[in-house]
């Protein structure tokens, strides 16, 4: 009986693991969000990429009068984010270890939602728990309270997560 039942418990570990580690693929048309945001007075430009649910697959990268090291790590960095996404590893967890971090550019935004960054990693995970966890959103914002006045004619979009309710517009 306990080989047998090891054998079965190993089969089942297996079985577990396979089904963890598969890869969620996006489909081939998918919806997504482009935005254009400044960190620093650098152009960031982030693409999402989401699921036929409304979740997160992936994201895209692309700055602007940066160096091409720059611009190639933060490329790499987007593919290994999406690929953990498409993995499974869930955003709250990639947002709590990459919000806060420090690094140039830095500095003040044009997102009224998130008027202060502390890099570029930072204001995109902080900007991705808007966009898809309002939950984790308070928790990654909260150290960012500012009163900010949002003016008509903003070019970023409020978050619009599933639950979420957008901060009003004041004139």
């Amino acid at each position: 009986h306990t080989s047998t039942h090891e054998e079965i418990s190993h089969a089942a570990q297996k079985l577990v693991y396979r089904y963890i580690a598969k890869r969620r693929s996006i489909p081939a048309r998918r919806k997504g969000y482009t935005q254009k945001a400044r960190v620093g007075g650098h152009k960031v430009y982030l693409r999402t990429g989401e699921y036929d649910d409304g979740s997160l697959g992936e994201i895209f990268i692309d700055m602007h009068r940066e160096g091409a090291a720059f611009r190639s790590l933060m490329n790499c960095f987007a593919i290994a984010i999406s690929l953990g996404l498409q993995y499974g590893v869930p955003l709250e967890v990639l947002a709590r270890k990459f919000v806060h971090t420090r690094f140039e550019p830095a500095g003040r935004t044009n997102n009224p939602y998130i008027p202060l960054a502390k890099s570029t990693v930072d204001y995109i995970f902080r900007w991705l728990a808007l966009k898809f966890s309002p939950s984790l959103a308070d928790e990654v914002n909260s150290a960012h309270k500012i009163d900010v006045v949002v003016t008509a004619g903003t070019e970023i979009e409020p978050p619009l997560a599933a639950g979420a309710q957008a901060a009003p517009r004041l004139a």
